[in-house]
């Protein structure tokens, strides 16, 4: 069962927190304000990007039908950066400005700890973060529109067991929530299925630049595949490092590496790394619309895009169908599912994770990724 939170503000909570808000301007008091957490600088903004994009372009068409329960709906918008020590402060900032449904947080190193603080002010949060333990917290309200990391992992290990057996590998991960957690997934699942050596295993730190003893190790180890679990920056230098000394080596990673950066990083040295994502919501029939009113603006529906336009389709339903914007009548809606999206119709389970397909298999190839070829 999951935990019922009191939909109540506490006390004299947002009065400290406005202290340090930082907003350029402030909705109509009569909006439905939606927030949105995500890192909108730093080395993951271009995700940032695509959830702002999305979520701008989700809010756009529900205005533009009226709005819900006779309101506009209006976007508040708060860079966590993907930094931990920022997740409190956003969420402060965010109940300060009485923002009670939440798109995001997108990094689970910001999720996990800001979480049990939505919670107890009693917001509505539709996260895009992949670790298991954020649902197992058992929150009402806190639901997840993307995948769990224990499937990605099992996805992941299929996917080497099939194309990789009898090989040696290396398992690669940056010390942080999302990638300890998902590297621990993937090693045990392999060590189940018993069909590749796990020559080395380890961690690097996120911000390191020489890699000369990761890869001597990679070399001593006779290793045939890296599995790295991380981000871009950390991932391009380690396969531009490695192709340098000569490793021979095929490259699989996780949904980080649907951001351009890691091309623009390693370049050709790219070439034909395969990484887990969500399923390609642009490519879906039920997004062809809104996929063409973001073309006809100039701007892509690639990405995490899509997710964050369902998640204000969500609340927008949610809302419309409870007639209501009390929180508990909001999060009611949500958990009775059945909604239709861009993504398809969503519904969630009792934990609140999305009962939709959560990972597919891609590589990249000459600049630009696709689905993996038979994946």
């Amino acid at each position: 069962m999951r935990i019922r939170r009191s939909s109540r503000r506490l006390p004299g909570f947002s009065a400290v927190a406005v202290l340090g808000l930082l907003v350029a301007t402030r909705p109509a008091a009569a909006d439905i304000l939606i927030g949105l957490s995500g890192p909108m600088s730093g080395d993951n903004a271009t995700f940032g990007n695509q959830l702002r994009s999305g979520a701008e372009a989700a809010i756009d068409e529900v205005n533009s039908r009226g709005g819900v329960l006779g309101e506009k709906l209006a976007l508040i918008v708060e860079d966590d950066a993907c930094e931990p020590r920022l997740a409190v402060p956003t969420a402060n900032k965010m109940i300060a400005e009485k923002v009670d449904f939440l798109v995001g947080p997108w990094c689970s190193s910001v999720t996990l700890p800001a979480s049990s603080i939505y919670a107890d002010n009693g917001t509505v949060e539709i996260t895009l973060s992949s670790n298991p333990r954020i649902t197992e917290q058992g929150f009402d309200g806190l639901f997840r529109i993307a995948g769990r990391d224990d499937r990605q992992g099992k996805v992941l290990s299929d996917f080497i067991d099939r194309h990789h057996a009898g090989k040696r590998v290396a398992l690669i991960g940056e010390r942080s929530n999302y990638a300890i957690g998902l590297q621990s997934q993937l090693r045990n699942f392999l060590k189940q299925d018993g069909k590749v050596t796990i020559a080395l295993d380890q961690s690097i730190d996120a911000g390191t630049k020489d890699f000369g003893a990761l890869v001597t190790s990679l070399k001593s180890a006779g290793v045939e595949v890296v599995v790295y679990i991380g981000y871009p920056p950390e991932a391009g230098l380690i396969i531009d490092q490695a192709v340098d000394a000569g490793v021979k080596a095929e490259y699989i990673s996780a949904n980080n590496m649907s951001n351009h950066r890691i091309w623009d990083i390693a370049g050709k040295n790219a070439e034909g790394l395969a990484f887990t994502f969500l399923p390609a919501a642009d490519l879906m029939p039920t997004a062809q619309d809104a996929v063409a009113r973001l073309a006809a603006k100039g701007k892509k529906a690639d990405g995490y895009t899509l997710y964050a336009y369902a998640g204000v389709e969500l609340f927008a339903a949610a809302l419309a169908r409870g007639k209501s914007a009390h929180t508990d009548s909001v999060a009611a809606e949500l958990q009775k599912g059945h909604i239709p999206t861009v993504l398809g119709e969503v519904s969630f389970d009792d934990k609140g994770d999305n009962l939709l397909p959560s990972w597919r298999v891609y590589r990249w190839h000459d600049g630009a990724y696709a689905y993996y070829p038979g994946e």
